[in-house]
């Protein structure tokens, strides 16, 4: 599988996170804020389903921590950590966006992240190379500087 195209998440500018990928001759479009659950008619995923996330294992896009909750505890905090360093020396290639830059706490905690596990850990339109666009993550201040 290989994504071939990021549509949208955080630091492209729009508030959310979905992607094409491409699987074999097929072409498909995630969109999380379309989900439908992991339940559905009381069934768990298909086990075909679960061969597409397998094939993915080289690649990973997340939305990352809502650095921005004041409710996450310290221990869901540490676990997220724990969870992203993890996954950030496991695999080849791994993109956090989405909720990670709905504040600007999650531009330093990438970059932690990244310098801890040793290896590069992407945002979005990094990986794209495109031009960070945080929109989401600045708000307030566009507010302040343009008020409407």
């Amino acid at each position: 599988m290989n994504i071939t195209m990021i549509l949208g998440t955080e630091s492209l500018g729009v508030r959310g996170l979905s992607c094409e990928v491409q699987v074999e001759d097929r072409k498909v479009v995630i969109d999380p804020g379309v989900a439908l659950g992991y339940w559905r008619h009381g069934l768990l995923p298909h086990p075909s389903q679960v061969a597409v996330g397998e094939q993915s294992r080289g690649k990973i896009v997340l939305a990352g921590l809502p650095l921005y909750l004041a409710r996450l505890s310290p221990r869901q905090r540490r676990l997220a950590w724990e969870n992203g360093l993890r996954l950030a020396r496991e695999v080849d290639t791994l993109i956090l966006d989405h909720h990670l830059l709905r504040d600007e706490a999650g531009l330093r905690w990438r970059d932690q992240l990244a310098s801890a596990a040793g290896r590069r850990v992407f945002y979005a339109a990094d990986f794209m190379d495109h031009p960070r666009c945080l929109l989401e993550a600045r708000r307030v201040q566009s507010y302040k500087e343009m008020p409407v």
